[in-house]
Order: C-alpha cells, then structure tokens, then sequence
C-alpha cells in the first residue's frame, strides 16, 4: 500500500485487493468522523454506475475495529492542477460532464456536500478524452433529510449554510460557481484571510465578474459564473441540467455529450422489501447465538432479483461489522463451484495466522488441487472406505471454517454466498449439505440461490435438511403495483399514463430484469426521452 491523499477527516491509500487482484483505493478515517465514512459509502452504492462518479466496493473493519471501504482508483489530477496553464476550451467538455455527474447525483436525490477542486478528478489524461471523476461524498446526505449543521469547505460553502437554511441541489452549483471562478480568474472569489473573513464574504461581498479580472473569459460565460454565485439561491439556476441548457450556446459543440435520452436514476429495493428483513433477521439471529437456520435458500427465475437482493445484503452485514465472502457456480468438475471461494478464504487464513503446515490442508488440497498450499496432497487413508475417507474431508473443511471464526481471523457472523447453485456440481451440494449440519451453533449463515427447474438436486440435497437448518425464500414477479413504483423509480416520473403501465406489464409480466431492458429498449429507439 503507500498513501496517495490525506485530509483533516482520513486517509487514502492505493493498495491491490489481494481477493481479485485489483488496484483499489483504500479509505479511512480518524477518530469521530466513522459515521462519515458509512454515510459516504451508504450514499456511493446507491448510485448505479454512472462515468463520472467514483465506484466503490466493499466496507469492512481493521483488526482494531476501524472502518474502512474500498473503491475505483483514480489515477487522475484535481482540476485546478489540470487546469493550470490550459485555455478555456480544455475546461468545456469537463464542465459538461460535471454539470451530469451532477445532475446524476441530485436526480437520485443526493447533495454531494463538498463539490471543491480536490474532489474533481480529471483522468484519462494522453489515453483520448479527459474524463471527470466525482469523489469523495463524505458530506453528501439526501436532499430530504435538510440540513446537517455547518458542514463542508469554508471556501466553497453556500450563504443559506451559513444562515442555517435547509439546503438543497442549488449549494452542489453555489460551490461549482465558485471552483469556476477560481480556475477561470486565478483567484478565489472570497480570498479572506480566516474563516471567519471568507463566511462573512460568502454573506456580503459580490466579487468582480471573471471577465473583468481575466479579459480572455467570455462575458456569457462570466455571467452564468455570477448566477451560480447569487446569494439567492432561487436566483441561480435551479438545476446542473438548466445550467447545462445555459451553457449550449458558448460551449463548442465537440464538448456536448449524448444528454437527450437522459439519464436512468436509481431505485430502491422494491418488492423484495420482506425478504430483505428476513436475511436481516437471519444475519441478527445467527450473530446472537439463536437457534437460527444457518443457510438460506433463495430461488426465482432468470431476472427476478436474487443478485440485488443479495448485493443489498451484502451492504446491511458490511455495516454491521460481519465478513463476506461471495463466489458463483459454473459447471464444471466435482467442487470446482466452491473452488473460489475456498481460494479466498484461504489467503485470509494465511494472512491471518494459519500456516500452511496446519493438519488438515492436504485435506482441503485433495478436495481443490490448485490451492496454493505447496507441498503433496497425498493422505494416508488405508483402512478407510470411500465413504469414510470423503467424509474424513468433509470433515476438514468444517474445521477449517470453525477456526477461521474460533481463532477470530473474520469478524462474525461469516457469511457465505454461493450463487447460481443450479450449475452446482453434485459432489459441491453434498458438500454443503455436510457442512450446513456440521457448523450448527457457529456465527455462519450460507446464503444460496438458484434458479429453480435445472434439476431437483439442490431441492433433495439442500431444502430436505428441513426448516430447522434450512430457509427458503421464493422471489415472485413483481405485482403491477409493485412495477409502476419501480417504472417511476427509473424514470423519474409518476404521472405516466395508465395505458403504459399496463401495457408495460403485459410485455414484462412483472420480471425486474425484462423491465430493465424495455427501459433500455423504449430509450434507445426514442419512445422514451428525458426532459431536463
């Protein structure tokens, strides 16, 4: 790892994801500022993935309680750096793709909080198009919970935050107009020498439009600069779109990007609400102690919401100080569908602890040869029948688990999530039939799903343990109800005519997936479009 920006609430580290093998960014913080992080991190993986907003990945915790979260590196340059010693044409096509990072961000109803050079990474610098990266949403909090206090940046912190207004999208271009202001001018808008001088500015002083201090700025330009700095927030413009729509006449026309279909917003768990408190109840129940069933079976046709539903799961646990670990079956050989799993979980034993000289790894190197434990899988087992000597393996794999969570190398409850169990091989369900009774009373849940109808192995070797150690959840079609919220939610609209709805439901049948690609669909060919 080595440490890549550092600020009054954390730190950031680039670091490899030693599980996948990627470059990640590592952040954390200092002393009271962990609900910040969660909020941040809560806040990121609400979006869908959208070109200019950081991506992250996972939340977990450091061996002394410290919270932390992974996301995209960005090797990139704060647009003030980048800016410097650039004309005005380098800043159009950025200034675009700010203005949709956040129009994204504000329609998913978010204010980003701290919009400031540093937090506007350009990257992609020599490799064709500059690309803008939004970063850092420690502050952001959603536009209906109002104000949070005096929060943010002094430089770039709205008037009516300094008033104790409740805030809205309009701080988010208040900051944007005086960044702009600062890369077109050279200078700060509000230059005091305290913070108490720059806030009385922020109230008080009107600085000189830009094009007075640097001539080569276009007046139009300048103008929209000293909108987005009123004082008045109902006098700036109520929208990065209508900000955007204010900026077609003087940014060249290379600078626009592909806007008029507009911009899918995201959308809450819907339908699967009940479901996801009973995973939650599992996670709670297992991390008690309770006499909890410790799998959870959950099945549904192709695109009915399985991944989602775990993807939200995932982040409830991961908040809640519990250890993920994920993995999905391909067909394949005889346990090759719990091969990467194993691998993962295997480097964090040996990072944690074990060594590779514990008693039962030829075991587990005779179930997965691959594993990197070096050494012979060769095991004595004269006298022992086929039966007697697989069990005798099965049996290693169960104490494995069992000291992963003895020895406290994961923070519990472990969760384990197999997903697309009807590829499974049938040596992979019986092992996990073997281990779902063997762990009973440990802090593990499995969670798996499936696609019913491949098959009946996954019903007579996994669901036949009974509802003592074993819970079934079944995902159904959405109601017509249930995908209008979902359509509204997508499209940002509630007052779309009945007739669509209904017609929308007769071609989707209430599948989650398929209302996704008739989104896509209706988009593309310019049945939908998106007005600003």
């Amino acid at each position: 790892t080595s440490k890549v920006g550092e600020g009054g609430l954390g730190v950031v580290y680039r670091a490899i994801d030693t599980l996948s093998g990627e470059v990640v960014a590592v952040k954390q913080v200092r002393g009271e500022s962990c609900t910040l992080l969660e909020r941040e991190f809560l806040a990121m993986v609400e979006f869908p993935e959208h070109p200019n907003i950081a991506r992250v990945f996972d939340y977990g915790r450091l061996p002394g309680g410290r919270p932390y979260y992974t996301m995209e590196f960005i090797a990139g340059t704060d647009l003030r750096s980048y800016m410097a010693g650039r004309d005005i044409d380098t800043l159009y096509p950025l200034l675009v793709q700010i203005c949709e990072g956040l129009s994204f961000i504000h329609a998913n109803g978010y204010i980003h909080g701290d919009i400031k050079p540093e937090n506007l990474l350009v990257t992609g610098e020599g490799r064709g198009e500059a690309r803008i990266k939004i970063i850092d949403f420690g502050l952001s909090h959603a536009v209906r919970e109002g104000g949070r206090g005096l929060q943010g940046t002094p430089h770039y912190m709205a008037p009516e935050l300094l008033r104790d207004e409740a805030p809205d999208l309009r701080v988010d271009l208040y900051a944007l107009g005086v960044v702009l202001y600062e890369i077109l001018t050279g200078r700060k808008p509000f230059p005091g020498e305290s913070v108490r001088e720059i806030l009385r500015q922020h109230l008080t002083v009107a600085p000189p439009p830009p094009h007075q201090v640097n001539p080569g700025v276009p007046e139009k330009l300048s103008g929209i600069v000293m909108t987005l700095l009123h004082k008045d927030p109902q006098a700036r413009f109520p929208s990065a779109g209508a900000l955007l729509e204010a900026l077609g006449p003087i940014v060249p026309l290379r600078a626009h990007r592909s806007t008029s279909r507009g911009v899918l917003l995201n959308a809450p768990l819907i339908g699967r609400e009940k479901e996801l408190q009973h995973l939650l109840d599992l996670f709670e129940g297992v991390g008690k102690g309770e006499a909890t069933p410790q799998c959870v079976v959950i099945s549904g046709g192709e695109g009915m919401g399985k991944r989602r539903l775990l993807r939200e799961f995932k982040y409830h646990v991961q908040i809640g100080g519990g250890t993920w670990f994920e993995a999905r079956c391909r067909i394949g050989s005889s346990f090759s569908s719990l091969a990467p799993l194993m691998e993962k979980l295997l480097h964090v034993a040996l990072t944690g602890g074990m060594r590779r000289q514990e008693s039962d790894f030829p075991l587990l190197k005779q179930i997965w040869p691959t594993l990197p434990l070096g050494g012979s899988a060769a095991v004595v087992e004269e006298g022992l029948s086929p039966d007697a000597a697989r069990i005798r393996r099965f049996s290693a794999v169960a104490a494995f688990l069992r000291s992963l969570i003895e020895r406290g190398i994961v923070s519990t409850p472990l969760l384990l999530t197999l997903s697309d169990l009807h590829f499974a091989d049938p040596d992979t369900l019986e092992l996990l039939r073997y281990l779902i009774r063997a762990l009973e009373g440990i802090p593990l849940l499995f969670a798996l799903s499936y696609v019913p109808g491949f098959h009946d192995f996954v019903e007579r070797r996994i669901l036949d343990l009974g509802p003592e150690r074993v819970t079934s959840l079944r995902l159904s079609p959405l109601t017509p109800a249930q995908q209008k919220r979902l359509l509204d939610a997508r499209l940002g609209h509630s007052d779309l005519p009945e007739d669509f709805y209904a017609w929308a439901y007769r071609h989707t049948e209430g599948n989650p997936l398929w209302v996704e690609m008739l989104i896509h669909d209706l988009i593309e060919r310019g049945v939908l479009l998106h007005e600003q």
